[in-house]
């Protein structure tokens, strides 16, 4: 069984999306990385000197609020949910974001554009959503639906399953008699819930889920939303592997989320849509079936 990873396919064959880079806080070659058209080195030499005279360390006394009242029902649904159990047992509370333009980012990018069935996606369409409506945009209490794809490749005997959820996760395996004489044996898979989530982190607080969503309410004109809140220790990392680093979002001018409509300090990049993949094969390939005849999968 191969680990389960976000992978991106070849530009040829993969989508490719509107997203916005923090480019005042990324090097030209980490740019050129994104996108080489967006690696232009006097708007990158221009976000550095808007960078520059900027006032250090944010401001954002205030940034989280108390839980409202009149969403007292959600938050009992919230504990009560599958999804969210493992929250509150970390030490997940819930708060009210009331300024998202002033939370830290430590994401580069961001996708810009919004396609049918992706939370948020309905946002611009004018309407305001009601506070219950936001708290189950933020906080969902279901999982997301299982939206993947398999195939079976017959040459390397394997099964390959993906998915352009990045919170596709195994979460078990089993084995059993699923015929006489015949045993199975697999894995589990789920798209885990994914929520709006801050971090409080060396007296930072940084955004470390839910950007696509967070892009898109800011995008409405919407900044203040219902999220989770968890103090981390100054050697727990809160965020990883999301190109800016702790020397950054922690650093005397970290970007906000608000800098990603920041023309001077953030540009349009095309990004190949990444996807997440897992693959199953049969090794050692003299184990394989082979040309045998296959058992009915499982009803």
């Amino acid at each position: 069984m191969s680990a389960l990873a976000e992978t991106t396919a070849p530009a040829a064959t993969r989508a490719r999306r509107r997203a916005r880079a923090l480019t005042g806080w990324l090097s030209t070659t980490e740019i050129q990385r994104l996108d080489r058209a967006a690696a232009d080195p006097a708007r990158v030499q221009a976000a550095r000197a808007v960078l520059r005279t900027r006032p250090p360390h944010p401001d954002q006394t205030g940034v989280i609020g108390e839980w409202p009242a009149e969403l007292a029902a959600y938050a009992d649904a919230l504990r009560a949910s599958v999804g969210a159990q493992p929250m509150f047992a970390e030490g997940w509370r819930l708060a009210m974001i009331t300024d998202l333009r002033r939370v830290i980012a430590a994401q580069a990018t961001v996708v810009a554009d919004t396609t049918e069935g992706e939370p948020g996606a309905g946002l611009l369409d004018g309407r305001v959503p009601d506070l219950e409506a936001l708290a189950q945009l933020a906080l969902p209490l279901a999982d997301s639906a299982l939206n993947i794809q398999s195939r079976f490749d017959e040459e390397q005997q394997r099964w390959i399953i993906t998915s352009a959820n990045p919170n596709l996760r195994i979460v078990g395996t089993f084995s059993g008699e699923v015929q006489p004489s015949v045993m199975g044996f697999g894995f589990f898979f789920r798209m885990l819930a994914s929520f709006v989530s801050v971090a409080e982190f060396r007296g930072r607080y940084v955004l470390r889920d839910g950007y696509h969503r967070s892009y898109r309410l800011l995008a409405a004109g919407i900044t203040a939303v219902p999220a989770f809140v968890r103090q981390f220790g100054d050697d727990e990392l809160p965020v990883k592997g999301l190109l800016l680093g702790p020397d950054v979002y922690c650093g005397p001018t970290p970007p906000l989320l608000g800098d990603y409509f920041h023309d001077d300090l953030a540009a349009d990049v095309w990004l190949g849509a990444a996807e997440t993949t897992a693959i199953v094969s049969a090794s050692p390939q003299r184990l394989a079936m082979g040309s045998q005849p296959r058992v009915p999968a499982l009803a």
